[in-house]
């Protein structure tokens, strides 16, 4: 009958401490939860030597938790843990947390440095492009002014052409009215020497008789004076004795 009693006793005693020990603690979940995320971080971080530096620290205080949990059980190792020892599971679980979070900032460190490199060298190529378009707006600028000069130039021309061509107009009839001019003093001077080139008749001369003195002692009988020559206009006119 003592038999039996003690190996109900035992038996139930076992069956509670597996009970016990199949609900974890609290820094037992902690250390669980800090150890998936230093594998997911793993995963992430890659050959970062830096994140692989911080993850085996986060690892070394898992590991120091695992063993803390271990030792600080109860019941032969069937019980719960320790309150002690639950406390310094859980600093572990903190100590690797923190070591994650830390790593998780390097990377996001490195992703942002990344990100801000890359942007840096966008603006750059958006601030060689600003400035392209700023050297082609002021080079366009310079052109609409000189197409202006241009412009006012050409209307410049335009008025030239204009009045030379009012001055042509008028040159030409000028040199008309003096062609014209011309042609009616030709035909003057025509004229005139026409007129100084007709034959004039030349006058009559009337020549008087040569009057002769009688002699003293015998007079001669009174001679009948001859008819005057009318010279021609060429020839002399000739006295007869």
């Amino acid at each position: 009958m003592k038999t039996r009693m003690l190996i109900l006793i035992t038996t139930l005693c076992l069956s509670a401490s597996a009970a016990l020990a199949a609900e974890k603690s609290k820094a037992l979940v902690q250390l669980d939860t800090a150890r998936a995320a230093v594998e997911a971080m793993a995963a992430k971080a890659g050959d970062n030597r830096e994140a692989a530096a911080g993850l085996e620290l986060a690892r070394a205080a898992i590991k120091k938790g695992a063993d803390a949990a271990e030792k600080g059980r109860q019941m032969f190792g069937f019980g719960g843990i320790k309150p002690e020892a639950e406390q310094e599971v859980k600093n572990y679980a903190d100590i690797a947390e923190l070591e994650t979070a830390a790593v998780a900032s390097r990377l996001e460190k490195g992703r942002s440095a990344a990100e801000l490199e890359a942007l840096d060298k966008q603006l750059a190529v958006v601030k060689g492009r600003i400035k392209l378009f700023e050297d082609r707006k002021t080079e366009l600028e310079k052109y609409k002014a000189e197409a202006s000069k241009c412009q006012g130039a050409a209307g410049e021309i335009e008025t030239l052409k204009a009045e030379k061509a009012r001055l042509s107009a008028r040159i030409d009839k000028q040199q008309a009215e003096i062609k014209e001019l011309k042609t009616r003093l030709e035909d003057a001077v025509k004229a005139d020497v026409c007129r100084q080139a007709a034959p004039t008749a030349a006058p009559v001369k009337m020549t008087p008789a040569p009057v002769e003195t009688p002699a003293a002692k015998e007079p001669s009988p009174a001679v009948p004076a001859p008819a005057a020559e009318v010279p021609t206009a060429k020839e002399p006119a000739v006295k007869t004795p």
